[in-house]
C-alpha cells in the first residue's frame, strides 16, 4: 500500500519489487520468508489490525549484504467523515440513587431533592389557598325549609390552611420515564360557618384535618428535536387518609351530615384535583428545566494556540448537543453528540476519523459507593486529533520552532505526517491507564552534516505509549510518553548505525514534543457536562449557581472509552 493509505480491516496484499546485481539470497516480510519471481516481484497477504500497521521488509543478496525498508498504512473498521457529528461521543449515566437518594433534600444530592424542595416550599400552600379562596362561599344554602321559611341555613367560607408536613416524595425509574409518589402530611383547612338553626344564630370556626394525601404521577421522558420533553403518562392516582371535622357542638345535629359531606368532598375532590394539577405542572417544568440545564457550553471549546510546527495557529472548535435521553428501571442515560471543526493548514487526503472497533454506546455501571458515571469515546478524541492534524501540527518545515534545541547544529529536515494520528486505550497495568498513539507514516527530507552528504528523502512511522490520568476531577493528562515502535527508512541508501541513531533520536524527540502538544494542550478536558440548575429554582430554596456533577471521581478504561465513576454532588 502507498504511504497515505487508510484502509478497512480486511485482507490486503503487500506488493513490492527487489533487484540486486549480485543476485538475491533471501527475502523476508516480517518473519515470513518469501520468494520473488524472475522480475523481482513478490507479495504477501496480510490481515491488518486496528491502527498503524508496520511490515518490515528485508533483502539479503548473494554476497550477504542486507537492505531493509518498511511498509506502513492505517486500518480501521470504519471511518467518520470530517466535520460530521459523532453520536454518543460522550455519555452520562445516572444511577437510581442519583435520581433519588432519599431524604433529606439539603444539600442537593439527587434530582428528586429538587422535587422535595418544591413540595415543601410555600408555593404549594399558596396554590391550594388561592384555589379555595376562589371557591368562596364553599356553601350557602337553606338546609331545612318550613312553610314559615328557612329553618336552618348555613354559609360556609374558607379562611386559611396549614400544611405541617414534612411532605415526602420518592421517585422510581421506569422504562421511558419515571414515577413520583408524593405524600402531603397534616393538611388542615380552617373555615367559618354562619347561618341559623331554628332561629338561633350560628357563627362558628373550625377545621377539617387529614393526616395525609398521597399522589402518584408517571412521566414520559424523551428527546424531541434535540430538547428534553417531559409529559404526564396516564391518570394520576390519589389516596386520602383519615379525615376529621372539628367544630363546636352547636352545629351538630341537623347540619352535621351536610357539613361533613361538604368537607369530605372538598378534600377528596377539589383539593386533590388542585394538588394533582400543581404536581403535574411543576414537576414537568422542574424536570424539563433540570434536564435542559446540562451545561454543554462548559465543555464546548474554541481553542487557538500557537502551532510549534508551522508557527501559525491551531484552531479547534468543539460543539456538543443532546442526542440521547432514555431511562429504564435502573438508570437514566444521556448521550451527547460532538462536532469538531477548525482551520485547515493542509488538504491531504483522508478517509476520515478512525473509529475504534468498540461501539460508541456502552452500558456504564457506577459501582460501589458511586452513583454516576461519565464516559468519553476514543472516537471523539480521534476527531480532535484529526482536526489538530488538519490544522498543521504535524507539518514540520526547516525553520519550525519545534526543531530548536532538538536537532544538532547544521541539520536540516522537514517532514509531514501523511495520515491523521489516532489513539486507542489499552488495558491498565498496575492500575495505570495507558493509551497508544498511532503516528504516520510520514515522509520528508533530511540533511545531517557529517552523516549525510546531501539531502535525502526518508520516511518513518511510530507508536507512542502514554499514561492517562485525571486532575481536578476533569483535566485529562497524558504523561510518561515513550516510543513503543519506531521505523525509519532511507530507501536506496545505506546508513551507518551511528548515523541512523542520531537521526532517529532527533525524530523521536520532535514527535514526542508534537504529541505532547496535541494531547495536553489541544485536546479538551474530560467532556462530562454538569447540571447548571436554573436560577428560577431559587424560589423553592435552591441556591443560585448550584451545579450538580460528577465528583470524587475514579478514572477507568471501559473498552473504547475513558470513564469517570463518581458521586452526584454540587
Amino acid at each position: 500500500p502507498s504511504l497515505s493509505t487508510m484502509t478497512r480491516i480486511q485482507n490486503i496484499n503487500i506488493v513490492a519489487n527487489v533487484a540486486d546485481i549480485a543476485g538475491l539470497s533471501e527475502l523476508w516480510i516480517d518473519d515470513t520468508l518469501v520468494t520473488a519471481d524472475e522480475q523481482g516481484n513478490f507479495s504477501k497477504s496480510v490481515m491488518p489490525t486496528w491502527g498503524l500497521n508496520l511490515h518490515q521488509i528485508r533483502a539479503i543478496d548473494a554476497l550477504g549484504n542486507e537492505s531493509s525498508t518498511f511498509c506502513a498504512y492505517f486500518a480501521a473498521n470504519s471511518y467518520l467523515a470530517e466535520g460530521t457529528k459523532l453520536n454518543d461521543a460522550v455519555q452520562l449515566h445516572l444511577d437510581d440513587s442519583a435520581i433519588d437518594d432519599g431524604s433529606p433534600y439539603q444539600p442537593i444530592h439527587s434530582i428528586t431533592d429538587i422535587l422535595r424542595a418544591m413540595i415543601n416550599a410555600q408555593g404549594i400552600v399558596s396554590t391550594v389557598d388561592s384555589a379555595l379562596r376562589a371557591m368562596n362561599p364553599l356553601y350557602n344554602q337553606c338546609i331545612v325549609s318550613t312553610i314559615f321559611g328557612c329553618a336552618t341555613r348555613a354559609n360556609v367560607n374558607y379562611t386559611s390552611m396549614t400544611l405541617a408536613g414534612p411532605n415526602t416524595v420518592t421517585t422510581t425509574l421506569l422504562d421511558g420515564g419515571l414515577r413520583i409518589n408524593v405524600q402531603f402530611n397534616q393538611l388542615r383547612i380552617f373555615a367559618r360557618i354562619q347561618g341559623s338553626l331554628v332561629g338561633i344564630g350560628i357563627n362558628e370556626t373550625g377545621d377539617i384535618f387529614t393526616d395525609r394525601i398521597s399522589v402518584g404521577i408517571s412521566f414520559n421522558i424523551r428527546l424531541v428535536n434535540g430538547q428534553p420533553s417531559v409529559t404526564v403518562n396516564g391518570q394520576p392516582s390519589v389516596t386520602v387518609g383519615n379525615i376529621s371535622i372539628n367544630f363546636d357542638s352547636a352545629i351538630l345535629g341537623t347540619i352535621f351530615e351536610v357539613i361533613s359531606n361538604l368537607f369530605t368532598g372538598l378534600i377528596r375532590d377539589q383539593i386533590t384535583s388542585t394538588l394533582k394539577t400543581y404536581l403535574s405542572t411543576e414537576t414537568d417544568s422542574i424536570l424539563t428545566n433540570v434536564l435542559s440545564s446540562l451545561d454543554l457550553s462548559g465543555i464546548g471549546l474554541n481553542l487557538n494556540l500557537p502551532n510549534p510546527a508551522t508557527g501559525g495557529q491551531i484552531n479547534l472548535n468543539l460543539a456538543f448537543a443532546l442526542n440521547r435521553l432514555e431511562t429504564n428501571d435502573q438508570r437514566m442515560r444521556i448521550g451527547l453528540s460532538s462536532q469538531v471543526t477548525g482551520s485547515r493548514a493542509q488538504n491531504r487526503p483522508s478517509a476520515g476519523i478512525a473509529l475504534p472497533p468498540q461501539p460508541a454506546l456502552v452500558d456504564l455501571v457506577p459501582g460501589a459507593n458511586k452513583n454516576v458515571v461519565g464516559a468519553a469515546y476514543s472516537g471523539f478524541l480521534n476527531t480532535c486529533l484529526h482536526q489538530i492534524w488538519r490544522s498543521g501540527l504535524f507539518e514540520v518545515s526547516e525553520n519550525s520552532a519545534v526543531l530548536q534545541g532538538l536537532v544538532q547544529s547544521g541539520a536540516r529536515l522537514s517532514f509531514a505526517v501523511l495520515v491523521p494520528p489516532a489513539l486507542e486505550f489499552l488495558p491498565s497495568v498496575g492500575g495505570q491507564i495507558r493509551a497508544r498513539i498511532h503516528l504516520g507514516p510520514a515522509n520528508g527530507s533530511f540533511f545531517y552534516p557529517g552523516y549525510l552528504e546531501t539531502s535525502l528523502n526518508a520516511r518513518f512511522a511510530m507508536t507512542i505509549l502514554a499514561n492517562v490520568s485525571i486532575q481536578a476531577d476533569q483535566i485529562l493528562r497524558f504523561d510518561g510518553l515513550t516510543i513503543e515502535n519506531f521505523h525509519f527508512a532511507l530507501d536506496q541508501f545505506a546508513l551507518s548505525e551511528q548515523s541512523r541513531l542520531v537521526i532517529e533520536e532527533d525524530l523521536k524527540g520532535i514527535m514526542q514534543t508534537l504529541v505532547d502538544t496535541a494531547l495536553n494542550d489541544a485536546l479538551p478536558s474530560f467532556p462530562i457536562p454538569e447540571f447548571a440548575l436554573p436560577s428560577s429554582l431559587s424560589t423553592i430554596g435552591i441556591p443560585r449557581n448550584t451545579r450538580l456533577g460528577v465528583r470524587q471521581v475514579v478514572l477507568e478504561r471501559n473498552g473504547g472509552h475513558l470513564q469517570l465513576r463518581g458521586v452526584f454532588l454540587p
